[in-house]
């Protein structure tokens, strides 16, 4: 499934592409977490924080319960689960 194929290897950085096109987004990969762990925390309730690929490019979604950015047409590229099971 699409959620074991995101979970993180024994990488602890973004390189190549994909670290360029976060860079480019958010200025850099350090703010980047900063957005993306404060849409993470703010997110009431059971759900998920993405980092998706829509048609203006990269940007943070938060979906609520087991809503998916797919539903939505965007294509996940990083998720992080914040349902309560998850801490």
């Amino acid at each position: 499934t699409f959620f074991w194929k995101i979970m993180a290897s024994d990488r602890q950085s973004a390189e190549g592409k994909i670290a360029a096109a976060i860079g480019g987004k958010f200025g850099s990969i350090d703010k980047f977490k900063e957005a993306f762990s404060a849409s993470a925390a703010g997110l009431f309730g059971s759900g998920w924080c993405w980092l998706v690929l829509g048609k203006g490019g990269l940007e943070i979604l938060t979906t609520p319960n087991q809503d998916s950015p797919l539903m939505q047409g965007k294509k996940p590229v990083l998720g992080i689960d914040v349902w309560e099971h998850a801490y």
